[in-house]
């Protein structure tokens, strides 16, 4: 790695005689910038006991995974209709749950021939009601 680090600082000086131009010395100075942070970089990622946390990491992800994934299966079980749509478009509308204005974006996904609702509100402007459905 440090002879590469020779070789342009050789290029460099050769570059100065030649050119006698800051263009390619600055051009030079940036990419010289870049490789000392890149042997930074490489001196952080080579840490004892990185890797170990790493693997640590994605067991968690994995774990993170197989729950979310235990918990859409549920949620699938109890409405059959989330069998059609995508783990995202799951994840969506059981976060969006409260607000049927954003479900009702996932309708024709979850019901055929069902383009959108028409809904009204109720006594309460916090509650509202479905009263058609348009094809």
């Amino acid at each position: 790695m440090y002879a590469l680090i020779i070789r342009f600082i050789l290029v460099k000086l050769s570059l100065e005689v030649v050119f006698q131009s800051d263009e390619p010395l600055k051009f030079l100075h940036d990419i010289l910038k870049v490789f000392y942070e890149f042997l930074s970089a490489i001196s952080e990622v080579t840490q004892p006991g990185l890797a170990y946390t790493f693997r640590q990491h994605n067991q968690t992800v994995n774990q993170i995974q197989v729950s979310l994934n235990g918990l859409l299966d549920t949620k699938r079980n109890v409405f059959c209709r989330f069998l059609f749509i995508t783990k995202n478009d799951l994840l969506e509308i059981l976060k969006e749950g409260k607000n049927q204005m954003k479900v009702m974006l996932y309708m024709n996904k979850l019901f055929d021939n069902i383009k959108t609702l028409d809904f009204s509100y109720l006594d309460d402007a916090r509650k509202m009601a479905i009263i058609a459905m348009i094809s």
